[in-house]
């Protein structure tokens, strides 16, 4: 078992975080680490998102995933049938996901949210998870935004997901082969901000490994996602949050307008 002393002092306890994309220093630890982070629980989270977004488009519609990170539901609609758009910021995590695909119906693009820019062509847009959480400013939300509606058509659905402050909290997780210390701490009384900073050690076949990371959240209101998308010319169709409530986070289902009117 891993104790806490095993992991080294990360280095920017003494100044600002390492300037990267997150999550790029642990991609090939992504899988696992969430696995062993959160169960059983992670698989039936994972199926339970699978199921709306089976209930509201059919195979072989397409689908474009923002945040798709190494491929949690990408994979397994693209294996449906889905046509799957990947997009995600970090070449790291993407990497992961184009090892996974095999010969499967999936396109990665290296974007974030708020920049990525495609035409209007999907049937559903995701944006599930955590994803708002690292948009840090009005100017990023509404990008996002304009990007989500922009890249589905007329008619089409976004499913997206608005995490409370509820799971913005430190905590650790101990395995055999693992041991993860999560800091999450807000930047002052009431402030939407947050400094995350992780120290992990893992052990494999190859050994042992460790990783630090570190890089600022948002705590966005429902509201203030909900306008964003309403300015982008989306409206809110159905609450999904009562399946999700073990999640700590708003499920929302919304349709681009169809400009027939």
């Amino acid at each position: 078992m891993y104790t806490r002393d095993m992991i080294p002092t990360p280095r920017y306890r003494s100044g600002a975080p390492p300037a990267r994309v997150p999550h790029d220093v642990w991609a090939r630890h992504y899988d696992r680490v969430l696995e062993r982070t959160f169960g059983r629980d992670y698989e039936t989270f994972t199926e339970r998102t699978l199921t709306e977004i089976r209930a509201r488009c059919r195979p072989p519609a397409r689908i474009v995933d923002f945040g798709a990170g190494t491929g949690r539901l990408a994979v397994p609609l693209a294996r449906d049938g889905y046509r799957v758009t990947a997009v995600d910021p970090s070449p790291a995590m993407l990497a992961v996901l184009d090892e996974k695909r095999g010969g499967l119906p999936i396109e990665c693009v290296a974007a974030g949210a708020e920049t990525y820019r495609g035409a209007g062509e999907h049937d559903l847009a995701l944006c599930v998870f955590s994803v708002f959480s690292y948009l840090l400013d009005e100017r990023e939300l509404r990008g996002a935004a304009d990007a989500m509606a922009g890249a589905v058509r007329p008619g089409g659905l976004l499913l997206v997901s608005v995490p409370s402050r509820s799971v913005f909290e430190s905590f650790d997780v101990e395995t055999d082969d693992m041991i993860r210390c999560v800091e999450i701490e807000p930047e002052g009384d009431g402030s939407p901000f947050y400094r995350y900073r992780e120290r992990t050690a893992v052990r494999g076949r190859g050994g042992e490994e460790t990783y630090e990371d570190a890089f600022r959240l948002r705590a966005w209101l429902r509201a203030e996602v909900i306008e964003a998308l309403r300015g982008a010319g989306c409206t809110l169709e159905e609450d999904l949050s009562a399946g999700f409530v073990r999640w700590g986070a708003d499920y929302l289902l919304l349709r681009r307008e169809d400009g027939s009117g």
